[in-house]
């Protein structure tokens, strides 16, 4: 069964039936055209039912239109000419007209064409809006504004022609995906600085949306669509208080009050951070209802950007804020303001715009809600008085508990400054047993190296009582490589044929003698260990041998009953006597 519905749009509010077949989806209105999924005026959210196919227009028994849910652009249309303007395609529609891509063969170039639609400009006020853009436009000249050529009347139909851009709107980029960031805040940029040129001269285009903005073969945007513009002189005539204006989405608070005639240049850079924020968030900052967005816009604090996605950069979210600010006097002075400090952004330089203090986050807030917070004053006013008497003898318990607990502190202090005594006398303890073993470590490094020392000298004596004077418990392995050093014999003497009795150093030390049962005597060279003499004339095993005090003569004894003298030298003498024997 069809469904009754009214249409939302004030200027419209026409009665529709929706067929069945149409349930659950989105349609638009056929009296006012508004574009599909442009919630600004008359989009309607149905119960949804399982067919695709959207019919094409039919009439009800009953009289009421069925609506027309076709696609926009491409749709085919009797309309072959409009003035000397030739039609070679539809590109879509908006509230009051529709926009086909025409021919001008009078300057030979492509035109976008918007027409009103038959039966719209039913009275000379909605005539004098529609051809509004046309005055609004006409001498505005900016790269990022879209040229408007012309305007007119062919019969009953009006139109204003325009440049046509090739491209598509920002609206349909948006819907493919995000936009890197550096090119959402040049494009935002643009605008600003467009938007800026069309307030100095006199203008204010009140509805600035990605729909409004084209993105040409080039990637640079171009505002349109000046169909709300309000021009400074004269304007009054044309808009009344209570009427509120704009797509609720993206317009600003003092369009959302229904004080559109007090829209300056301030609502656009309201509408510049709605878009901001979107294509930096992917998210409106206000959605739901038109009655839901309009009182967020007057009431709400957007959320914060970085809340939404932490990626987006500090200083870009400041900036979006301060578009966003409530009071048009805490934007930016003006649309060039905010262009400069995206330039600033995009080239590293420090921004203008400060992020509010939780102290005027909440002076903001009192101000919008000056009933909530009345209310919440009283409360606490109320409580203040009513608790008086119980504060008081809560307080004279409290003192006594804090007296009790000094007490209990000063007793705590005290424990712990004798705990701290106790740790700094271990410490200092720690400390000097520290130094006695780096001390004792010292001395036993130097005894290893006096050792050392001595042992190079050839004093094996003094090197073995330095070694000895080491603490046993420090002894290693160095310790131990000193004392086989000097524990092993400096050289061995080999040269006798039978058992050594006797060995006698020269009062010089640097000869050696000894005596042999072989019944030979030799002398040995005591630093090399060479033998330098051997001495032969006993008959008996040798037992014993001496040097004379000066070293110049040796004297042995042997089991043959005599005792020899020998000359020290080294060559061997004979004895001059040829020996004595000893006495029995």
């Amino acid at each position: 069964m069809p469904l009754t519905l009214t249409c939302p749009n004030a200027e419209c509010g026409r009665t529709l039936r929706v067929a069945d077949a149409l349930q659950g989806k989105k349609v638009r209105c056929p009296q006012c055209g508004q574009v599909l999924g442009d919630t600004a005026v008359a989009t309607f959210d149905l119960p949804t039912v399982p067919s695709e196919t959207l019919p094409l227009p039919v009439k009800e028994p009953s009289g009421g239109t069925l609506i027309d849910a076709r696609p926009l652009a491409g749709r085919a249309t009797s309309v072959e000419r409009i003035g000397r303007f030739e039609i070679r395609d539809r590109l879509g529609e908006g509230a009051f007209g529709e926009v086909f891509r025409a021919y001008d063969p009078l300057l030979d170039r492509e035109v976008a064409l918007k027409v009103a639609k038959p039966g719209a400009l039913t009275t000379p006020d909605r005539v004098e809006r529609f051809l509004r853009e046309a005055k609004s436009a006409a001498n505005l000249r900016h790269p990022n504004i879209v040229p408007l050529f012309e305007s007119g009347r062919d019969g009953e139909r009006y139109f204003i022609a325009s440049a046509f851009i090739k491209g598509q709107t920002l609206e349909a980029l948006l819907e493919q995906g995000r936009l890197p960031r550096r090119d959402a805040v040049a494009i935002i940029r643009k605008l600003s600085e467009a938007l800026a040129y069309a307030h100095s001269q006199g203008i204010v285009h009140r509805d600035v949306k990605p729909a409004n903005v084209l993105i040409d073969e080039h990637g640079d945007p171009m505002l349109t669509d000046f169909g709300l513009a309000a021009r400074r002189l004269g304007e009054e005539k044309m808009t009344q208080d209570n009427a509120v204006m704009g797509t609720p989405a993206y317009m600003s608070p003092e369009q959302a009050a229904g004080k559109s005639n007090e829209a300056g240049p301030a609502s656009d850079q309201y509408s510049l951070g709605i878009m901001l924020y979107e294509m930096l968030t992917e998210k409106l900052p206000f959605e739901g209802s038109m009655e839901v967005v309009i009182f967020n816009h007057l009431q709400i604090e957007p959320k914060r950007l970085r809340s939404v996605d932490r990626t987006v950069p500090k200083d870009l979210e400041t900036i979006c804020l301060k578009c966003l600010e409530k009071t048009p006097g805490k934007r930016y002075l003006g649309c060039e303001a905010l262009a400069e400090d995206l330039r600033r952004w995009l080239a590293g330089e420090v921004v203008v715009a400060r992020p509010l203090t939780w102290a005027e986050r909440g002076m903001k807030w009192t101000k919008r809600n000056p009933a909530v917070a009345g209310l919440l004053a009283a409360v606490v006013i109320v409580s203040i008085v009513g608790g008086s008497v119980s504060y008081v003898n809560y307080l004279q318990a409290q003192t006594e508990a804090a007296k009790a607990k000094r007490q209990e502190a000063i007793a705590l202090k005290q424990q712990l400054l004798a705990e701290e005594a106790a740790r700094q006398a271990k410490l200092e303890e720690q400390k000097t047993k520290k130094e006695n073993i780096r001390a004792e470590g010292m001395l036993y490094a130097n005894n290893l190296a006096l050792a050392q020392a001595a042992w190079n000298e050839n004093n094996a004596a003094v090197a073995n009582d330095y070694l000895d004077k080491c603490r046993w418990d420090y002894r290693g392995w160095e310790h131990d490589y000193l004392y086989t050093l000097i524990a092993q014999p400096k050289s061995t003497l080999k040269g006798h044929t039978s058992y050594v009795h006797s060995v006698t150093f020269s009062p010089d030390g640097k000869r050696l003698a000894s005596a042999s049962a072989d019944m030979t005597v030799k002398v040995w060279d005591a630093a090399t260990g060479q033998e330098s003499l051997t001495l032969k004339g006993h008959t008996d095993p040798v037992w014993s041998v001496t040097f004379s005090p000066d070293g110049k003569r040796l004297a042995s004894a042997s089991n043959d009953q005599t005792v020899k003298v020998w000359d020290g030298s080294e060559k061997q003498i004979p004895p001059a006597s040829g020996g004595m024997k000893p006495r029995p």
